[in-house]
């Protein structure tokens, strides 16, 4: 069996999860391929996947308010190139897949859309967010709700790597179709012991392009001891900490929480998917939401003790979290999918 999966690029917490995709199915025997672009190449070929390099969309993009919404999207249209939907037609038609997954990003929908028509092979999509008509307002309102629709009836089933409702972190961000079906968190720390001693705070402010904020000018103003990490000691850093300091980004949210470990979530000003996520996480009792306009270290310093308080309440959450493999859950879907011809 053989599978292509399309993933997009901006920061990495959509490869990082698909990575754990395609390690299962690589143990299970599959051949697989991989479209992305920008950093994400190198890190599949460090893996030793076959990897194909098309750009696919721009980055997040800001004003000085936070992120400007209206700007991101028209850019990303604009970046909507035939050649780029015709380049992956064109890998498609020559690798012959069994089952295409796509990764959040809409042109790889499309190239598929346009293969699939003639070939019948079933598509999975993976998303945390599929409600892109939340994101903006007026005409972009109404074009994000169709393409939000398009997408919808484009797939074959749309998995979404988070649990049910009504313990979904990404709920707000969902727009819920019959086919949709809850996998479970997918991460590289589900299968890793949860340690016994942690301590100190981990700040993580994603790898997506976004400029540092002002609270990194705080965060070493608090009485609280603040891990140093690089990229190639995050995940070691990541386990030992007690709370975790992060932009609200899903992957961000899902591995903390995977690991019980309590949050305070900051996220920019305009992003609104990361404002559902950090409603969320509040709602489920597992973390303290800052706006990052009203900030210091006062705050940040009381956020940072109050999360602690929710020690418990995220170490129950974790645990209901483990009962879900969701790399394994995807794998049986896709699996059971690519024998539907």
């Amino acid at each position: 069996m053989k599978a292509v999966l399309i993933a997009e690029a901006i920061g990495f917490g959509h490869i990082t999860r698909d990575l754990e995709i395609l390690n299962r199915l690589r143990k299970e025997g599959w051949e697989t391929e991989v479209i992305t672009y920008g950093k994400c190449v190198s890190l599949m070929e460090k893996e030793n996947f076959s990897v194909h390099s098309i750009p696919l969309s721009v980055d997040i993009r800001e004003n000085a308010k936070g992120v400007d919404v209206n700007r991101t999207i028209v850019d990303n249209i604009k970046s909507a190139h035939i050649s780029s939907i015709k380049k992956m037609n064109d890998i498609l038609y020559k690798s012959k897949p069994d089952v295409i997954v796509v990764d959040t990003n809409v042109l790889g929908v499309i190239a598929s859309d346009f293969y699939t028509g003639f070939r019948k092979t079933p598509l999975v999509y993976l998303a945390n967010g599929n409600d892109i008509g939340s994101f903006g307002g007026g005409m972009l309102k109404t074009g994000g709700r169709m393409l939000s629709r398009y997408v919808g009836n484009s797939a074959d089933v749309m998995f979404v790597p988070d649990v049910p409702p009504p313990y979904t972190v990404t709920q707000y961000n969902l727009e819920i179709y019959g086919n949709t079906k809850f996998v479970g968190p997918i991460t590289r720390f589900n299968r890793k012991r949860i340690p016994k001693k942690t301590g100190g705070v981990f700040v993580t402010l994603g790898r997506s392009g976004i400029e540092a904020r002002k609270f990194l000018e705080y965060i070493n103003k608090t009485d609280e001891k603040i891990l140093k990490h690089d990229e190639n000691s995050y995940d070691g850093v990541f386990m030992k900490s007690d709370v975790v300091v992060h932009h609200g980004g899903h992957s961000t949210a899902m591995e903390a929480a995977v690991l019980g470990k309590p949050q305070v979530v900051i996220p920019q000003n305009g992003f609104v998917e990361r404002h559902f996520n950090a409603k969320k996480l509040a709602e489920l009792g597992i973390a303290i939401v800052l706006d990052d306009r009203w900030i210091d270290e006062k705050v940040l310093g009381y956020a940072i003790e109050e999360a602690r308080s929710r020690k418990k309440n995220a170490e129950r959450f974790a645990h209901f979290l483990r009962k879900y493999d969701g790399s394994k859950n995807a794998y049986l879907e896709i699996a059971a999918i690519a024998n539907i011809k």
